[in-house]
């Protein structure tokens, strides 16, 4: 009769703690990143955003840097605590489906240390559940005499 009683109380426990996952929806994945990775540097909460495969790519002049994203939540964990930037971000979710959603978060740091872009490919795992998979992360130029245009081809 232990037995039973027992193996209830862990069948329940393991269902309980199983529904208690929490799913993250888009907004709170955005939040998530923008809080863990770009003003505070907590790598367990940007951990917990991004997909098993994320790759982070960014410009540096004319080349493109690609970094896996165990390398960025690596350094995070050595530097724990040293990344608090000032700075104020907007974003906005510029398309969406129910499988993929793109989103453009626009950084402007305090102190004329420029701007930037970050542009984030969230997908959904087909729980509910968004992940980062893809971050583009763009030091904006302001080159003289460069325009940036927009047309129909």
């Amino acid at each position: 009769m232990k037995y039973k009683i027992l193996c209830a109380l862990l069948l329940a426990g393991a269902i309980s703690a199983h529904a208690a996952k929490p799913k993250h929806d888009v907004k709170a994945v955005i939040d998530a990143f923008i809080q863990s990775y770009l003003k505070h540097g907590d790598y367990r909460k940007l951990q917990q955003v991004l997909g098993s495969d994320v790759t982070f790519r960014s410009n540096r002049q004319t080349k493109v840097v690609v970094q896996q994203g165990a390398n960025i939540v690596d350094f995070m964990k050595k530097n724990a605590g040293l990344v608090q930037r000032d700075c104020t971000v907007n974003y906005e979710v510029v398309s969406k489906t129910s499988a993929i959603v793109v989103a453009r978060i626009d950084i402007n740091y305090a102190l004329n240390e420029g701007s930037q872009q970050n542009y984030l490919i969230l997908e959904n795992d087909g729980t509910g559940d968004w992940k980062i998979t893809q971050v583009y992360k763009l030091f904006l130029e302001n080159e003289e005499g460069a325009e940036i245009t927009a047309g129909k081809v």
